[in-house]
Formats: structure tokens, sequence, C-alpha cells
């Protein structure tokens, strides 16, 4: 079975992330008293299983031959590690040249209908899903360099821009952004004439625009295999912003893996 298919990191990746984790965390299993129910290595795979399928408790319990309850401490104690172990060397906007061409667009992640006042304006009605907006930025081979925290899936892009601080991160940069961001002091595409249609210049100029933007597409796919993501998170709203920045923590680490050496 091919490890980064089912963890999101290959085998050499996982034993560097073990290494950092281990030394974030300290001694796992203490000599005396009461065994934890999985070895260090066991929970980090628990872990990135977790937030690669996003199953539920029970069913990673069952796996693992442990109860909910163990899971939920497990997953929760090892993600706030594996943050804090891989944040040191984050790959981020200012590790890119002021002249550089970055792309930019909203990935909307599914949260599932929320009731009381936490859930109010997640529900998008271009989408009709209730879920958050965040805000990623890549480069122009679609390298994640930055996600905001989420927003309330309602918020337009052009104002997620705002409040996220993209527009003042990305001042400096020759940015692409799809018709969402019209506005916002990026480039965007032309914008169909109510009545009328685009002249064959700017058709054109639409079609390269497109094909440049192409790499944030794809970067924002592969940010949703990370399922928790990507088919409708399941946990408490509050730690969501938490979960997001784990989440691009372990991508940019699979995408940088050298510069992690």
């Amino acid at each position: 079975m091919h490890t980064q298919s089912i963890l999101g990191l290959d085998p050499a990746q996982l034993d560097r992330l073990e290494a950092r984790v281990s030394a974030q965390i300290g001694t796992w299993q203490h000599p005396v008293g009461r065994r934890r129910a999985m070895t260090l290595r066991q929970a980090i795979e628990t872990c990135l299983f977790a937030l690669r399928h996003n199953h539920s408790q029970q069913a990673l319990g069952w796996t693992v031959k442990a109860s909910q309850t163990t899971i939920s401490r497990t997953v929760a104690r090892v993600r706030r590690a594996v943050q804090s172990a891989l944040a040191a060397d984050q790959v981020s906007l200012a590790d890119t040249a002021p002249a550089e061409r970055l792309l930019v667009d909203g990935c909307p992640a599914p949260t599932g209908t929320r009731t009381g006042q936490a859930g109010k304006r997640l529900y998008n009605g271009k989408r009709h899903k209730a879920g958050v907006n965040l805000q990623v930025v890549c480069d122009r081979w679609g390298r994640l360099l930055h996600v905001s925290d989420p927003l309330p899936g309602a918020t337009h892009d052009a104002k997620a821009f705002v409040a996220t601080g993209l527009e003042r991160l990305l001042a400096e940069h020759p940015t692409l952004g799809d018709k969402g961001y019209q506005g916002c002091g990026i480039h965007t595409p032309f914008k169909q004439p109510r009545g009328g249609e685009l002249c064959e210049l700017e058709q054109a100029t639409n079609r390269a625009h497109a094909s440049a933007r192409a790499p944030v597409e794809r970067a924002i796919a592969l940010l949703k295999r990370w399922k928790v993501l990507g088919s409708g998170y399941r946990g408490r709203l509050s730690a969501l912003p938490a979960v997001v920045r784990t989440v691009v923590a372990l991508e940019k680490f699979r995408v940088y893996d050298k510069r992690f050496e």
C-alpha cells in the first residue's frame, strides 16, 4: 500500500516528521505507570490519517483498537506538536521576491450546517453549502505559500482579500486573481459588458489569464486532498483555524521537502 496516498507523506518524510515531533513532545512512553495505547509513530500516523481522510473518531478508534476519547486526546496533542515542529522553517510570502508574480484564489472548505451564533454566515448561496472561505496564495508553479485563517463561507473573495490582510501583503507583487477580485488592485479577467461581447483581444487576454492562473487551482485541489478541508470538517469551529494551519504546514512540508532536510 502506497504510504503517501494514505497519509500524505512518503516514508522518508514520515521519519523526519517523527524526529521533529519527538523532539517537540519529549518522552512519549514513560518507563513506569500506564502505557499509552499507541507508539509515537502510530499516533502520528493516526493524526495524519484523520486529517487526510476525515473519518470519525469512532472509526479511527476501531482501526487502532483504542477508545474514542483516546483518539480525541491523541490526535489533538499530536496535531499541535506537528504544527509546532514544522513552524520554524515554513515557506511564506516573506520568502518571495517583491517582483515575483503570485496567484490568489478563494478555497471553500465545507463544515456542514451549524446552529447557533457560531454558525451564522457560514452558508454560501453561490455554492449552496455551509462552510468557510480560505484565501490561498501560491507561486507561478503552484507551490503553496500562504493560506489565510478561515472566514465565514458567505464572505465574498474581494472582501476576504482585504479582511485577511492580503491587500497589504501582496501590494508589491504582480498578482493574478479571478473576477471575484475585481476592484482589489490585482490583475483580473475582463468582464463581459451587459448586453455586449468582449473583443477578440480581450478574449485572448482572458484565455492567457486563465492559463496563468491554472496552478493555483491545482494547489487548492492538492490542499483539499486533506479531506478534513475537502469533504466536510466535523469538529468544533473554534478549533478549525488550528486544523487549517496544521494541514497547511503538512502540505508545505510535502511540497518543499528539500528545504526541511
